[in-house]
């Protein structure tokens, strides 16, 4: 009797091995068959399909912009000299300056200069223009030869300075012509003039022609000149 059961439960424990041997013979041919019919390129679970990003042209390179031009090439510069609002300075923009339009003496009377031009010593147009520096609170001085240069050589200088005299003008600049003497030179000592041309440059100055630019620096400052002062303007 323990023979018969034991041959049983060896032919069913025969059974469930053939019957597991089939069934995983039968998923794994269903996992190859499925594995053939499935391209590489498969969408991922859910079905969804990503489109891979196209490649930019452009990549690797930075997009450059055109530098924007301050001033266009070509374009003329402004004028050098312009009229103040109420017409009765010049300005000089470029090197920050303001010129009465009449020199003194003249005033200008919304049309043109009015008067006759007042003839001064260097003292005198030093005196006045410190005076009136001091009553205005700004700068008034005796401009420099490269200045007074500038108005003469200013295309619109005639209209700018109406009834200018255009002579002879005090210049601010100091004489640079000064002739060193010898103090142990024995004509000097026996003249009594030892320094006789330090106190001769010391009496001139300088002095810019408004017709021609000419300039003088030989000009004795008891010469009577026309004056004419500028005072600095910020733009």
């Amino acid at each position: 009797m323990n023979r018969t059961m034991s041959l049983r439960r060896l032919h069913r424990h025969r059974l469930a091995l053939l019957v597991l041997s089939v069934g995983l013979g039968i998923g794994a041919a269903h996992l190859q068959a499925r594995a053939q019919a499935t391209p590489d390129s498969a969408p991922p679970v859910g079905g969804e399909v990503t489109a891979a990003p196209a490649e930019s042209k452009t990549q690797g390179k930075v997009e450059s912009k055109p530098t924007p031009k301050l001033k266009p090439e070509g374009a003329a510069a402004g004028p050098a000299l312009v009229l103040s609002a109420d017409g009765a300075y010049v300005l000089d923009a470029q090197n920050k300056l303001a010129w009465l339009r009449c020199v003194e003496g003249m005033t200008w009377n919304g049309h043109q200069c009015a008067g006759e031009a007042r003839l001064m010593t260097y003292t005198t147009a030093q005196a006045l223009a410190t005076a009136r520096a001091k009553a205005d609170g700004v700068a008034w001085r005796l401009p420099r030869i490269h200045e007074l240069r500038r108005l003469k050589d200013d295309p619109a200088s005639a209209t700018l300075f109406p009834g200018d005299p255009r002579d002879w003008t005090w210049s601010g600049n100091a004489s640079i012509n000064v002739a060193q003497t010898n103090p142990y030179n024995y004509d000097n000592i026996a003249s009594g003039s030892t320094n006789r041309q330090e106190r001769l440059s010391a009496r001139l100055g300088w002095a810019v022609h408004l017709g021609n630019g000419e300039s003088r620096g030989d000009v004795s400052r008891g010469t009577a000149l026309v004056v004419r002062l500028v005072r600095p303007y910020q733009p």
